[in-house]
């Protein structure tokens, strides 16, 4: 019996196929260039424009809880007692901020009280918080150490106010 002997068909590779990879990788990277260089810029927008609205603001600071925050011109102190402090614009207490600190032992009760709210995950003051809305209804838990900063507000103005709050000591 004589051996035959087989032929693979042989595949005909193009000359140009490195340059074609070359080619369409390039132009991924170029469009995930342009993309990341959009979305930077929006950020840095965002961030940036926060502080600057608030250049003339004044600073409330609690040393005896650790908090510091800038406040607009037409705000001023309401009710500061113990741990509650209460901040408005003058004449219009509608839009009120109040922060009661706590024991940090009663979140879950107050995580309980907020049930039904919608809950979002913000910073504040550089620790992660949760903030929970219900209509122009807001609370924000912030848990640092062994307290439970509570803020509640239906002022418009919480978020850039938040932007402004840091933790001292």
């Amino acid at each position: 019996m004589a051996k035959t002997k087989q032929q693979f068909h042989k595949i005909v590779l193009h000359p140009n196929r490195w340059l074609a990879w070359a080619i369409a990788i390039s132009v991924l990277v170029a469009f995930g260039l342009i993309g990341y260089i959009q979305v930077s810029s929006q950020s840095f927008e965002t961030e940036v424009a926060i502080p600057d609205a608030s250049r003339n603001w004044r600073q409330y600071t609690n040393s005896e809880y650790g908090f510091s925050l800038n406040l607009p011109p037409s705000w001023s102190a309401q009710t500061i007692s113990g741990a509650v402090a209460s901040f408005a614009p003058r004449g219009d207490l509608g839009q009120a901020i109040t922060i009661t600190v706590k024991d940090a032992k009663r979140e879950a009760a107050a995580r309980a009280s907020l049930e039904g709210f919608t809950e979002e995950e913000i910073t504040v003051g550089g620790i992660a918080a949760s903030k929970f809305s219900s209509g122009a209804e807001q609370y924000v838990l912030v848990k640092r150490e062994d307290k439970l900063f509570v803020i509640k507000s239906s002022s418009l103005q919480l978020d850039r106010i938040l932007a402004t709050f840091i933790f001292i000591q």
